[in-house]
């Protein structure tokens, strides 16, 4: 079993200010290269700050796809009309891939936690749910910290899904955070990421699979 598996945090911990909860030691964090060089990113982020300015009748408030694309590949093959309890997005950007969910899947949740290092895309991504308001009935928890260990209780989640994330994390923090997934997922949860990298990432996900067994 991981050192991870004793490790117990969780929301309270946290300190939730404007919609985005702040690990304790957030000023720590935003001293680090990787969260100032993803800030930077995020406040640009594939032109998504459109949304920020966005008028009552400009063409991309009545079509989400005209900010966001289509996203493709597993997302469209994502089956039509599920329901699931509970949603954990690890790098959530500005909300691309839930909102895409949503309204071209019909995807309903209870709750959707979104974490991501970047503030400037949290704050965006509120933007977008007051926009497109994409899972409508489900309580948000937005959380704003470095993906490693899950501020989440154990067998708490029925999905977790990641877009083009695992590759920017170190491997020694993506050992920790694929341990914690395996954590906090339901023993029927499922797990549903797009990388590049797939085959490495399949080998360093059994290895962690078998150990953790």
């Amino acid at each position: 079993m991981s050192q991870l598996a004793n490790v117990k945090s969780s929301l309270n911990d946290f300190e939730l200010r404007d919609g985005i909860y702040f690990p304790s030691d957030y000023e720590q964090l935003t001293n680090t290269q990787h969260k100032k060089t993803w800030d930077a990113i995020g406040k640009t982020y594939y032109g998504s700050q459109k949304i920020e300015k966005i008028a009552a009748t400009s063409p991309i408030k009545q079509d989400y796809t005209l900010l966001t694309g289509t996203p493709g590949g597993t997302w469209n093959k994502f089956p039509l009309n599920k329901s699931v309890g509970s949603i954990l997005e690890i790098g959530s950007g500005y909300g691309r891939a839930p909102l895409h969910l949503s309204k071209a899947k019909n995807l309903k949740c209870e709750k959707y936690y979104g974490i991501d290092i970047s503030e400037p895309l949290l704050r965006r991504l509120i933007k977008v749910k007051q926009e497109y308001n994409f899972f409508p009935e489900a309580e948000f928890n937005l959380i704003c910290t470095s993906a490693e260990t899950l501020p989440l209780e154990d067998n708490s989640i029925d999905l977790v899904i990641s877009n083009c994330v695992f590759m920017h994390i170190p491997d020694a923090q993506l050992r920790n955070l694929l341990a914690d997934i395996c954590r906090v997922l339901k023993p029927d949860g499922i797990f549903v990421l797009i990388i590049p990298f797939t085959i490495s990432l399949v080998l360093l996900i059994s290895s962690i699979i078998l150990s953790e067994g």
